[in-house]
């Protein structure tokens, strides 16, 4: 019993801490000031998510083209 509690309560804060790095990663990247990528802890993750969004962008436009 106390060790799912344990577990639950951890898988809370996990989520808590993802949270917060992808909406500091959006935050920066979809910033029209300065980047911050070379201070940047998490320089890794949030070039994999600007990967992500790009293919995620171009598969909609190349699924949007006529067929030839």
């Amino acid at each position: 019993m106390i060790e799912n509690i344990r577990t639950e309560s951890d898988t809370e804060v996990f989520k808590s801490k993802v949270n917060t790095a992808i909406n500091g990663m959006l935050e920066c990247l979809l910033s029209s000031g300065i980047k911050k990528c070379r201070n940047c802890s998490q320089v890794d993750s949030c070039r994999f998510l600007a990967e992500a969004v790009f293919a995620y962008r171009y598969r909609d436009h190349v699924a949007s083209l006529p067929a030839v």
